[in-house]
């Protein structure tokens, strides 16, 4: 099992009363891990625990949502990256300033399952993810690489590759109002963004789209076989993650609805469709559960939106 001593934590973002909390939990349940703080200059990290600290400049959010609400993707890039390349262990988490662990289960979750049988992928090993924010298309929200963006475990090389695309800032204002002046795709019924694609869209997608046969002209594309390549890709580079498994919390979003179960996938989804690609018997009884389970989800999340329990 992977030690503490091979893993650095990258605490990005805004520093709040909340980061405390993470770096007080690190260091608790992974004592000899290391600790980079990536964060904005003129922040106060004062009582903060930390080995390395890295202050970037802040390029600001992008108001790209219709209520007028921050996005900030270009932030996040920017934070996990600078952490990324100041981080000299072979193991990397991203992790949100504003999440703390209350137990130690993440190593062994993620050494029992790591090495399920893959094929040769976009990583050197799998990077785990939560279930928190990764959509299933299959679903109400159709969005094929739509996976969480909260937190990523994996190799440290595994973790750059992800974070070092080419996005800059006259990128992320042009993504960021595409659908202001268009009309939104037919299947967005998640009305909330002007962005072409979401932020979670561009950090599984941007990195692997010229290494693969497929176009992504938005979130919402499920043409060709757009929802097939993103379950593949789900399941051989990425470990699904439930955030009770790892002992995990967002103390931001402590009250987050779990009513967005019924849209997402979950780990068990995740272990079905790992034995739909990888298992040669039975192929034709795991598609069926797993049929059963997406139409059961949807037809519930479709009443739950309807009655304005899900928008």
């Amino acid at each position: 099992m992977i030690s503490n001593e091979e893993l650095s934590f990258i605490v990005q973002g805004e520093v709040t009363e909340l980061t405390k909390k993470t770096t007080e939990s690190i260091r608790n349940f992974f004592p000899g891990s290391k600790i980079i703080i990536s964060t904005w200059q003129n922040s106060d990290v004062n009582n903060l625990d930390f080995d390395d600290l890295i202050l970037s400049k802040d390029p600001g959010g992008i108001k790209a949502k219709v209520n007028g609400g921050t996005v900030n993707l270009l932030r996040q890039i920017i934070s996990t990256l600078t952490g990324l390349k100041n981080c000299k262990t072979d193991y990397a988490i991203k992790i949100r300033s504003d999440m703390a662990f209350f137990g130690n289960n993440l190593l062994h979750h993620y050494s029992k399952f790591k090495n399920f049988q893959r094929s040769k992928g976009h990583f050197i090993s799998r990077v785990m993810i939560l279930e928190n924010g990764t959509l299933n298309p299959n679903n109400l929200y159709e969005m094929p690489f739509h996976f969480g963006d909260w937190f990523y475990f994996g190799k440290t090389k595994d973790l750059l590759k992800i974070f070092s695309i080419n996005f800059s800032k006259e990128d992320e204002l042009e993504n960021a109002f595409y659908w202001k002046k268009r009309p939104f795709p037919i299947n967005n019924i998640n009305k909330k963004y002007f962005m072409r694609y979401r932020a979670e869209t561009i950090l599984t997608y941007f990195h692997i789209s010229k290494k693969i046969n497929l176009t992504l002209s938005h979130s919402n594309d499920v043409s060709s076989d757009n929802i097939q390549q993103s379950e593949f890709h789900l399941v051989n580079d990425y470990l699904l993650a439930n955030m009770n498994n790892i002992q995990l919390i967002n103390l931001k979003h402590i009250n987050t609805s779990y009513l967005s179960t019924w849209v997402r996938y979950s780990f068990n989804e995740w272990l079905l469709l790992h034995k739909i690609f990888f298992m040669k018997k039975n192929i034709f009884f795991y598609k069926l559960i797993y049929k059963i389970h997406c139409v059961f989800k949807f037809i519930i999340a479709t009443i739950l939106y309807k009655l304005k329990f899900l928008k």
